[in-house]
């Protein structure tokens, strides 16, 4: 889940979040996260395989045990794909953001935040029937409030001057070294997100990478540094 999350902006909230405050495209990740998450994924399916070599043996007895036992093949619902229908028209929306907005001349990212909210609202009216019980029971309200005050807190934390502390901080300890520093803000989310949710550690640590962009330095790649480290440390 973590690894894979890394590989798109849509994988995680961590993806959205890092691609609205970079300026990232959904094709960005895709140069330039895809690959190494692909790499990693690679890597965790081998180790994987070695490490849980004897439960999936059993499993592999179990699922034969199973089918020759006659058991139906499942059917596929009528609901289910037309839910596999919205979702992907939701996800292809999203992919092809940026094309939309060059086409359109909007704001960078707009179609980004705009396209999950207008499919949610077609399922709205296409269940109208239902709209109530979705906005009351199956949307989180909790969590998304939960977010919204730690949003605030990032916000504060930039507001009251303490980001270009550490952002200073940050610096003095790279000595120059850019290398260094991209390693040190890998290291710093990995070991924070996993003690902290990904996605708070990375909306309070964004705007310390914001203030290093005003040094003048080349901020791209402690993004995809801060990307990985929070998805990958969520582990």
């Amino acid at each position: 889940t973590n690894i894979g999350s890394a590989g798109t902006m849509v994988g995680n909230p961590v993806g959205i979040l890092i691609g609205a405050k970079a300026g990232f495209t959904f094709g960005d990740f895709l140069i330039w996260a895809f690959p190494v998450m692909l790499l990693c994924q690679v890597a965790n399916i081998l180790v994987t395989f070695v490490a849980f070599r004897h439960s999936l043996a059993e499993f592999d007895q179990a699922l034969v045990d199973w089918t020759s036992g006659g058991a139906a093949e499942p059917r596929v619902a009528l609901p289910f794909k037309r839910s596999l229908f919205v979702l992907s028209v939701t996800i292809l929306c999203i992919a092809l953001h940026h094309q939309a907005e060059t086409l359109l001349g909007i704001e960078r990212n707009a179609v980004l935040f705009l396209a999950p909210i207008f499919c949610a609202a077609l399922v709205m009216l296409y269940r109208r029937d239902r709209a109530r019980h979705y906005v009351e029971r199956s949307v989180d309200w909790w969590t998304l409030l939960f977010f919204m005050m730690f949003f605030a807190i990032a916000g504060t934390l930039k507001h009251s001057g303490v980001t270009e502390t550490l952002a200073r901080q940050y610096t003095g300890v790279a000595s120059g070294n850019y290398n260094l520093l991209v390693a040190g803000v890998t290291a710093t989310s990995a070991v924070g997100s996993a003690f902290v949710d990904n996605v708070v550690f990375v909306a309070a640590f964004a705007p310390i990478i914001e203030s290093l962009k005003n040094t003048g330095l080349a901020v791209s790649p402690l993004w995809w540094a801060l990307l990985f480290g929070a998805c990958f440390g969520g582990n």
